[in-house]
């Protein structure tokens, strides 16, 4: 931005930067709230690491099948 101070920028970004991460945590959260409700398990059962690490098995096939079909 023109006329603004360094610091501001900065500051500006890394705010958003913290808020996105903390709404992805947020939906992991509740993506493992769900899971173990639906699959009846105990919530302390379910790691958070291995919540992310499935996510991120399942997103790349996900993105490819979704880029692969046709728009309506």
């Amino acid at each position: 931005m023109v006329g603004c101070a360094p610091g501001v920028l900065f500051s500006d970004m890394v705010k958003k930067e913290l808020f996105v991460h903390a709404v992805a945590h947020n939906m992991i959260r509740a993506l493992i709230l769900q899971s173990a409700s639906v699959h009846q398990r105990e919530l302390g059962g379910i790691s958070f690491k291995g919540a992310v690490d499935l996510l991120r098995q399942w997103l790349p096939p996900a993105k490819t099948s979704r880029a692969s079909r046709p728009l309506a």
